[in-house]
């Protein structure tokens, strides 16, 4: 009997930041690191703003998931982003992850939504409720 291989990989659909805002996050992974915390900081070029988290996805699902983000990508205007705020998760006491808000942006709350209309069409669960990057 032939057994078959379940290719999956963890998935999330994030935002890249442009170099000069991922230089001075960097700079706050410094501090970070300097307050000699439990946990890992992120390497260069890798932080960015997670949109959805979309957890173990089989590859044949990835086509379907870059065409929904395409039309998605379709359906808003470019925007801005502003950070600010700093908080950890999932609380102060054991903190995992260091993040760092973003201000309210309609377009980006545009894009969002949109992109959960469209997964939500290929099987993946929403997040219910308003998006709130902050």
């Amino acid at each position: 009997m032939a057994s078959k291989v379940f290719a999956v990989i963890r998935a999330f659909v994030g935002v890249n930041l442009p170099k000069d805002l991922q230089e001075h996050l960097t700079g706050w992974s410094d501090w970070v690191r300097s307050l000699h915390l439990d946990g890992r900081t992120p390497r260069p070029g890798s932080i960015h703003l997670t949109l959805k988290f979309l957890g173990e996805v089989d590859r044949d699902q990835i086509r379907s998931i870059q065409q929904a983000l395409q039309e998605s990508t379709r359906e808003v205007a470019p925007f801005d982003l502003r950070v600010g705020g700093l908080a950890t998760f999932p609380n102060l006491r054991g903190p995992r992850v260091l993040w760092i808000g973003v201000e309210e942006c309609q377009s980006l709350s545009q894009f969002k939504q949109a992109l959960e209309t469209k997964l939500e069409e290929l099987g993946f669960l929403g997040t219910g409720g308003a998006f709130n990057p902050i």
